[in-house]
């Protein structure tokens, strides 16, 4: 049921395998009548669900297989599948949340990398799968360690993405081939490159799933159930509008505000009596009950001014049509009433 699990195995396959034709060398021991050819060390890096599975395909091909990862709790899991899991002295046990690892502190990235470089020097093939969900990968390759390695070894980034990747000279979808020797594989899409075995694998992820929500042939979404509630739009009792409804505050709508005639403040001379209060004052300007009088006069006047300035349009509210049929219904009255009253009184009775 697991996807991510499923398409992680494809990923850890192919990377081995994309090593091992890169790499210029047999991965077994082979003893033959032209020589013995001595097999290959690898080490795979970080804590990734494909981990495991490159582990298994690098054993089943007969290689020297190494292991290392922050958690001590998958040292258990490396040995099972035959690989040497390496201790460092320099970080003790950084296990997290969620099946992830901590991030290390700047001193122990520092020391964690400085006892790394030592073993990474002497391996043919180091394959890095080490991931965060949504943030940058940690960098387990350096530069550095690059340069210590021997000519012809392959490294193989399966972290590699748009937001970097866990080999320092790596380049997401590109091989780069470094002046000692060293080429660096960082494919982004490991399960695309095997399109059959990735989709037989994900079509029984989706039919698990999907039978997970049915008992005796009828759906039944149990929401007490982990899966499910993990794979619902509605977990709760309330929903997904009552819970906006509820966290989001409502929002005023402010009316704007009416606009008013700008009150223009008229000034006076020195020594004139107020007309609010009819004493003088020596202050500039009438007081300020003045200044309103004044101005809402001025706005009265200006108003009457400009509405008389303006055509009465009352009187057009009619429209031609409506004009014309009152006109020649008021001829046809006239007409009519003509007509009639010439009309000899002998020819209206009966």
């Amino acid at each position: 049921m697991d996807a991510l699990s499923s398409q992680a195995n494809v990923g850890g396959y192919k990377a081995v395998l994309i090593a091992a034709s890169a790499y210029g060398r047999y991965f077994p021991l082979l003893t033959t009548a032209a020589g013995t050819a001595k097999p290959a060390n690898v080490l795979v890096l970080g804590h990734r669900r494909g981990r495991l599975q490159a582990i298994a395909t690098a054993r089943r091909l007969g290689a020297l297989v190494k292991a290392y990862d922050v958690r001590s709790e998958t040292r258990e899991q490396a040995e099972s599948l035959g690989a040497q899991f390496l201790v460092l002295k320099s970080v003790a046990d950084a296990s997290g949340t969620g099946g992830y690892a901590r991030e290390l502190t700047p001193e122990e990235r520092a020391a964690q990398q400085q006892e790394l470089n030592g073993f990474i020097s002497g391996m043919d093939i180091v394959i890095t799968t080490a991931q965060v969900p949504g943030r940058r990968p940690p960098v387990l390759v350096t530069a550095d360690a690059v340069r210590g390695m021997k000519p012809g070894s392959i490294i193989v980034d399966m972290a590699a993405s748009a937001l970097g990747g866990n080999v320092e000279l790596s380049k997401p979808d590109e091989t780069v081939v470094t002046g000692n020797g060293v080429t660096i594989i960082a494919p982004t899409n490991l399960p695309a490159t095997m399109p059959a075995g990735a989709s037989s694998f994900y079509a029984r992820n989706i039919s698990a799933l999907l039978l997970h929500f049915v008992k005796d042939g009828e759906l039944n979404l149990d929401f007490s159930d982990e899966i499910t509630a993990g794979r619902s739009l509605r977990t709760k009792a309330r929903s997904c509008t009552a819970r906006r409804r509820s966290c989001s505050p409502r929002r005023r709508v402010r009316r704007p505000r009416p606009l008013r005639p700008r009150q223009v403040p008229l000034r006076r001379p020195r020594g004139v009596p107020c007309p609010v209060r009819g004493e003088p004052i020596s202050g500039r300007g009438y007081s300020r009950a003045g200044r309103a009088a004044r101005a809402s006069r001025a706005a009265r006047a200006s108003r009457v001014a400009r509405a008389a300035e303006r055509p009465d349009t009352r009187r057009c509210r009619m429209s031609p049509d409506l004009l014309n049929a009152l006109a020649i219904f008021v001829l046809a009255i006239l007409v009519g009433f003509e007509v009639i009253s010439k009309v000899p009184a002998t020819c209206t009775r009966p």
